[in-house]
Parts: C-alpha cells; structure tokens; sequence
C-alpha cells in the first residue's frame, strides 16, 4: 500500500486497486500499530486468531 500512495493510489499498468477505501483506511491507521507481513499458516499467532475471526471459526464476546 506504500508503493501505491507513492503512485497516486495506482497499481503498474494502472490496474485497479481492489478494496480501496479499506486500503486507505488501513493506510491512515498504520500509525497507531505496526503492520508486518507475515507468510499465512505459517504457525504465526496473530495470522491464525485472524484467519480464524476471518472464517467464523472463532467468536469474539463483546460486552
């Protein structure tokens, strides 16, 4: 997403970015959390909980 901000929002060949506005809205938060990419199960905790939140395998109590 760094590359395509530098690029005035633009992928090469000017292909379209999928999810945009989500892009850009995780783009204006990455100053409050550091993202890292992280190869998929891979053992990685965090990519787990998410890829479990991601296909309802796992629920989160909110009260």
């Amino acid at each position: 997403m760094y590359s395509w901000e530098k690029n005035n929002w633009l992928r090469p060949k000017n292909q379209e970015i999928k999810n945009l506005d989500i892009i850009k809205q995780i783009y204006n938060l990455a100053s409050l959390a550091e993202i890292k990419k992280v190869k998929g199960h891979n053992g990685n905790l965090g990519n787990e909980l998410a890829d479990q939140l991601a296909t309802g395998r796992r629920k989160i109590n909110v009260k």
